[in-house]
Order: C-alpha cells, then sequence, then structure tokens
C-alpha cells in the first residue's frame, strides 16, 4: 500500500506530528495496510480518492465499503476508480 495524507506530523515517524504536511509511506503487510486505509477514511474531512484493482464481498471489502459509506454519511465527498467488481455483482 502507498498512501499520501496531508496532514501535520512531529519527529521523522510517519505517523507523528511535525510541520510537514504531506508524507507518504509504504507499508508492506497486508493486515496494517487494510487498518491504515480504514484509519485514512475515517480521519478523512473533505474528499477521498480511492483507486484500486477490485473490491470483492470479503471481510476486507465490505470493511472499506462501510468506512466509505460512513464519511459519505458525514458529507466527504467520495471517488472511486475499480478495476473489478465482478464479485459484488
Amino acid at each position: 500500500m502507498y498512501c499520501i495524507q496531508k496532514r501535520k506530523h512531529k519527529n521523522n515517524s510517519w505517523n507523528e506530528r511535525s510541520e510537514n504536511m504531506e508524507r507518504a509511506v509504504i507499508i508492506e503487510k497486508n493486515p496494517e495496510a487494510l487498518l491504515q486505509r480504514v484509519r485514512l477514511i475515517r480521519n478523512a474531512k473533505e474528499d477521498i480518492i480511492l483507486s484500486t484493482f477490485a473490491f470483492q464481498s470479503d471481510e476486507s471489502g465490505k470493511l472499506i465499503l462501510g468506512a466509505l459509506h460512513d464519511a459519505a454519511d458525514r458529507g466527504v465527498h467520495i471517488r472511486l476508480l475499480v478495476d473489478g467488481m465482478e464479485s459484488w455483482i
């Protein structure tokens, strides 16, 4: 997973505060990547732009779509680019 988030963080740790408003992180383990995606969606205030290869009707797909639905209910503008959703059809 590769994520970019505009947020203040410190020191040189990607999850702490500093004066820098942008950061990029590579997360190599799938469970951590899923948790970070959900955290980013839950913390979104204005816009979410999500590009992914596929959504599946498994636990992680439902978790992400549920978080996106909650964000939309909060007034966050959601844009998705999905290559495959055949498991949902």
